[in-house]
């Protein structure tokens, strides 16, 4: 039988040692090997060039549902909430069963570099997590069932029969004055690469697309785009936040799942922010921390407009400039002013 596999087409590129070295000055053991891929240059660790084939030939499958967005957009939120769906609400072994066993995502094992699995081994903390976090491919192809699929990658690198498979897909967005705080937060986290500077600094790299998964314009435009696929369903996270009942029922009928009303009404108190913060912290993603010494918590404040809190007038004045330019070029048309 002729092997099928694709070859992944896009160039991948080392990052320049001047702009990776100052990066790296600023995470706690380092980035010190970063790429940028394709013609967007999504940047992200190096060990995305010995897996980027396995992204591109996964078989997705009729009946899976992808959550894809950039990183702190409303995916951790969004993918709970499918899978309650479609494992008839067990909050048991939601609750009993990790996250990352649960809704895998796809691209976990070029995230974990040497210094992040060194970080883990040294505090012999979560050991057994990253061991499943990496094992995300493998976790999916055993599961015979409708999959619940992370991804924050750039849909330009996943397979290019994806919107053809028979997969649903769901693309959250979410404005990037709180992504980038959120964002932020995540790092100040991160095991082996624990962000150290300031936010100041963190969102001149955002802009600059220096953050792992930017170009963020890229990776929405691409979403954006891509709305009036049937397979595709686009929403803000701040519309979601703003009316939870009315995207639980549409976002249902997306997947074909019937819900009753008493399942609506459940999902609309668990989803809510504190209510959800509250459920995530009963189960074994309790410690989804991965720095207990950080005062910060993987499942944070989930806030519209949250960065009126940490922006000086001339951080803002940034934003808005960069905000203002890149909707114009894409015609996106978020809900709210930010």
């Amino acid at each position: 039988m002729a092997d099928t596999t694709l070859k992944f087409p896009h160039k991948i590129e080392d990052l320049d040692p001047e702009t990776n070295a100052e990066i790296s000055r600023n995470f706690s053991g380092g980035l010190n090997h970063l790429v940028q891929v394709g013609p967007q240059k999504m940047l992200i660790p190096s060990e995305f060039s010995d897996e980027c084939d396995n992204y591109y030939n996964f078989k997705f499958r009729k009946g899976d549902v992808i959550v894809v967005g950039y990183p702190r957009s409303g995916t951790t939120m969004t993918q709970e909430m499918v899978w309650l769906m479609l494992n008839n609400f067990d909050l048991k072994k939601a609750l009993d069963t990790s996250l990352i066993v649960r809704v895998p995502l796809l691209e976990a094992r070029s995230l974990t570099t040497k210094e992040t699995i060194a970080a883990v081994n040294a505090t012999n903390q979560g050991a057994e997590k990253l061991r499943l976090y990496r094992s995300s491919i493998e976790i999916l192809r055993a599961n015979p069932g409708r999959r619940v699929i992370k991804t924050h990658l750039h849909f330009n690198f996943l397979p290019p029969d994806l919107l053809n498979c028979g997969c649903k897909i769901i693309y959250v967005a979410r404005n990037p004055k709180d992504v980038v705080v959120s964002l932020y937060h995540l790092q100040r986290t991160s095991q082996g690469r624990q962000y150290t500077g300031d936010i100041s600094t963190f969102l001149d790299y955002f802009v600059s697309d220096l953050t792992l998964f930017a170009p963020y314009w890229a990776h929405l435009s691409q979403g954006w785009e891509r709305r009036h696929s049937p397979n595709v369903h686009f929403i803000f996270y701040e519309d979601f936040i703003q009316n939870r009942r009315h995207h639980i029922k549409t976002i249902a009928d997306f997947i074909n799942q019937k819900l009753t009303t008493e399942q609506v009404e459940l999902l609309e108190d668990t989803l809510e922010f504190s209510h959800f913060k509250k459920y995530m912290s009963r189960g074994v993603d309790r410690d989804m921390n991965t720095r207990q010494d950080v005062n910060d918590d993987f499942i944070r404040k989930g806030e519209i407009g949250g960065w009126k809190e940490y922006f000086t007038e001339e951080m803002n004045q940034k934003m808005d400039k960069w905000v203002k330019e890149n909707v114009a070029r894409i015609g996106i048309e978020f809900p709210l002013e930010f």
